[in-house]
């Protein structure tokens, strides 16, 4: 039996590392197919169903891998069934082989035809977030916006015109363009004006030509000469000396900007402005002098997108309203949508589905002004289906976002389809799309940098692209939230389930399927079906809830079929709460990676936790939970444990109750968990001298959150200076956190050489400590420093390279001046 065990665990690792491999080698070479095939045998049907056999090649056979897995790992009472057991791992060792061979041969076929494909960030020499976070803070939102000042402040440099750049998503800043440009055009303040429209595919000489005709004021000359340098030449010679104002709209990438730029005279009017609008964060950064010349163009507020709803369905020329519809229409306004009334209740889920974008305004305006409002709630609940089926009316707004998806690399289009599994006008925390990633094994291995830092790069290239957009931002200025647009995400889900990737079971959501077989499933609220007539369980690898769904959770659980179940998150179950009862058997589901049960109701961790020899990312946040079990110190591949419990308690101003996070006890042993780097909170009371030369101990280790809530104690059993010395020898971490009464002394000294590599500190809630100090090259790296309602000194703040501080209650420093310059 034992043998037996043995050897099947063997097999689980050596499958893990070959289906990752196999579905790499298989997707890349598939995406290189299609860039060597020419378009017009693309949309053939006999192509497409032979490239959509060879895409999922790697996913069926990872499946039917994990189904014998399953099989041979799942215990038994029966010795004749361990028997055959062991036998059948002869002929599965044998297909391993072949399978090993398989990956070998596809891999060397990349390399001999130079297939393989370079994941590298596509900027360089930028700090991209640093560029996110400057642009959005000069965001436009219409026609007297305030980047529009920039037409009346010239440029520095009077020999050259002035760049500014428009970043919005899908076409965005085209529309907010326009409008200033026809306004300038009314006026007639520049002496020349140009609007360059351009493609994925740009031309220079075509461009060019295009600028002549304009300069010229006759759309039907001809060009004295051709060349592209004669062209370029040309232009400048009919721009010098003169005031202008030229855009290039939907600018796609820096090679294109370099080249349509040598037309640009350098002996200009001053005034000259040129404007440039891209969706791509890089590209405008590239376009211009500093990022001080970057806007961010924001959605069209709720009013102004009803009003312009409102304008596309009345002067449509198609338009099914009767007379009385189209009087009551007119009459209607933004406020009476709170309480909807027939037949115009729909309108308020068609502005969330627009969110404020311009194109989709247009399109689906034009879409309900095609039928009845009798009909127009049908026409939104078909609304996904229309849109990627290619409606006429919807052909355009569809263009732009599947171009936008297929323009994706091959490394960030799993990451993309993955989000489809959020709702509609959903927050996804950024920490989760990274922890989610990680545990899916989306993020490919890149040289010299750890599989985290690669997946805020795949994030940071989504936001660069603007296919997402930031939601939430945190106090130093960094993404909490994000957010993808309810028309692309309607593609994406039509792609997931295309795709064989992805769907959600709700009311009125997928629940006749034609696809069983999916690996990710989202469960979103009561369905007439259970799920297990929905989709096929035993392919299920992760399970996301976020309403009560028609199933408890505790059954899916014990669900025979569930058993290759490696992801499963609560964290967002909104109207129910998970119980004890619901986890009680979560210990059978052996290949779990992720164990998300934020917010829950449970008290508990149940002993079989440690029967998930795979599990990496454990969070009972916010839950009810005390301590952990001693079983936790046997999970060897934790990488992020996070356990706090919920209390009730005053907050530091002693006027109203609030709900603060307290820290959990950890067991003994805690040392074992060496691959971890997230630890958070850990409550430090008795035998804490033990527990932190244990934590101590962990070489991993990146964040660190200690407390010791005490409020209604006097002993003295928390943290003293002389064990922050046992914490100075942690070669990684990068961010430590002392709360709630967790450090007693009266003096925090931090030594020369200490906490190489530490960048956040946190002090909230310690009213022993009384000075706080930062000796010469002591924690070079910190560049975020909070302390909160501790009433203490700070000194040797001279040593320190802040770029974030948050300081509130009585705290005294030397840096006053210098935090304002921050």
């Amino acid at each position: 039996m034992a043998e037996l065990k043995h050897l099947s665990a063997i097999i689980v690792g050596v499958k893990i590392m070959f289906d990752v491999a196999l579905v790499s080698q298989l997707r890349g070479a598939q995406c290189h197919v299609l860039r060597f095939v020419p378009t017009k045998f693309k949309n053939k049907m006999s192509f497409r169903m032979h490239v959509r056999k060879f895409k999922v090649q790697g996913t069926i056979t990872t499946n039917k891998l994990n189904g014998r897995i399953t099989a041979l790992t799942t215990q038994s009472s029966s010795w004749s069934q361990y028997i055959a057991n062991y036998r059948a791992l002869r002929n599965f060792a044998s297909k391993l082989s072949d399978l090993r061979s398989r990956i070998v041969e596809v891999s060397e076929r990349n390399r001999r035809y130079h297939l393989d494909i370079a994941d590298q960030a596509i900027y360089n020499n930028i700090n991209l977030m640093s560029v996110l976070g400057n642009t959005l803070s000069r965001s436009t939102e219409g026609a007297t916006d305030d980047w529009a000042n920039e037409l009346d402040v010239p440029n520095d440099n009077i020999n050259e015109p002035k760049v500014v750049a428009l970043v919005g998503m899908y076409g965005s800043g085209s529309t907010h363009v326009r409008e200033i440009y026809k306004h300038q055009q009314t006026i007639k303040r520049f002496d020349s004006y140009l609007w360059i429209t351009l493609s994925q595919d740009v031309n220079a000489t075509k461009i060019f030509m295009d600028m002549m005709k304009q300069l010229s004021g006759d759309s039907s000359s001809q060009p004295e000469y051709t060349g592209e340098d004669e062209l370029a030449h040309g232009i400048q010679g009919k721009l010098k000396r003169k005031q202008f104002l030229l855009v290039f709209d939907d600018l796609w990438t820096t090679q294109a900007w370099h080249s349509i730029k040598r037309a640009l005279p350098q002996d200009i009017k001053k005034g000259s402005l040129v404007i440039v609008t891209t969706e791509i964060v890089h590209v405008a950064k590239d376009c211009t002098e500093s990022v001080d010349h970057i806007y961010w163009v924001q959605q069209i507020p709720k009013r102004k997108s009803f009003n312009r709803l409102k304008e596309y369905i009345l002067v449509s020329g198609n338009s099914k309203m009767t007379r009385e519809d189209k009087e009551d229409f007119e009459d209607l306004e933004l406020e009476s949508l709170e309480v909807p009334e027939p037949p115009f209740n729909t309108i308020e889920q068609v502005l969330r589905k627009c969110s404020g974008l311009e194109l989709a305004i247009q399109a689906l305006g034009q879409l309900l002004a095609s039928k009845p409002p009798q009909r127009w709630g049908k026409l939104c609940d078909d609304l996904p289906s229309l849109l990627y089926n290619n409606h006429p009316m919807l052909k355009d707004i569809r263009k732009v976002m599947i171009q936008r998806y297929n323009n994706l690399p091959p490394y960030l289009k799993p990451c993309f389809l993955y989000l489809s599994i959020f709702p509609e006008n959903f927050d996804i925390k950024v920490e989760t799309v990274v922890d989610r990633w990680l545990t899916e094994g989306l993020v490919r291995d890149r040289t010299g940098m750890c599989h985290r830092a690669v997946a805020q790069e795949y994030l940071a290239e989504l936001f660069d692209r603007s296919m997402i957009v930031f939601s939430k931002l945190r106090k130093n200025r960094s993404c909490k939230t994000c957010w993808i647009h309810p028309m692309m995400r309607d593609i994406l889900v039509m792609i997931s389930q295309e795709e064989k990737v992805s769907t959600t079971i709700g009311p009125r959501k997928s629940c006749s399927l034609l696809v069983k077989r999916l690996r990710h499933v989202t469960l979103d609220g009561q369905s007439e079906r259970k799920l297990a007539r929905c989709v096929d369980l035993s392919g299920i690898r992760s399970l996301t809830v976020f309403n009560e769904p028609s199933e408890s959770i505790a059954a899916l659980i014990c669900s025979s079929q569930l058993r290759a179940l490696r992801v499963l998150d609560v964290s967002n179950a909104r109207g129910f709460q998970i119980t004890q009862k619901d986890i009680r058997s979560v210990g059978e589901l052996r290949h779990l990676r992720y164990l998300n049960l934020y917010r829950s109701n449970i008290c508990e961790l149940p002993s079989s936790i440690g029967m998930l020899p795979f599990l990496q990312l454990l969070n009972v946040r916010k839950t009810l939970i005390t301590k952990l079990p001693r079983e936790v110190t046997q999970l060897s591949r934790i990488q992020s444990l996070r356990a706090s419990r919920r209390t009730e308690d005053f907050c530091h101003n002693r006027r109203n109750r609030c709900c603060c996070d307290s820290g959990v006890t950890v067991p003994k042993g805690i040392e074992n968990l060496q691959d971890i780097e997230w630890l958070d909170i850990v409550e430090i009371k008795d035998n804490h001298g033990s527990k932190i030369e244990a934590l101590g101990k962990l070489a991993s280790l990146k964040h660190l959150g200690l407390t010791a809530l005490q409020w209604r104690t006097a002993k003295k059993t928390n943290l003293q200076e002389s064990h922050i010395m046992s914490l100075e020898r942690l070669p990684c971490l990068v961010m430590l956190a002392l709360l709630d009464n967790s450090y007693i002394s009266e003096r925090l000294i931090f030594y020369a050489k200490a906490f190489r590599e530490l960048k956040t500190l946190e002090i909230f809630r310690v009213p022993k400590l009384k000075t706080v100090i930062f000796t010469e090259e002591a924690v070079p790296q910190l560049r975020s420093l909070a302390i909160r309602y501790c009433t203490l000194r700070l000194k040797g703040e001279n040593n320190l390279k802040l770029r974030y501080v948050h300081l509130e209650g009585g705290v005294k420093i030397g840096i006053t001046e210098k935090m304002n310059a921050l």
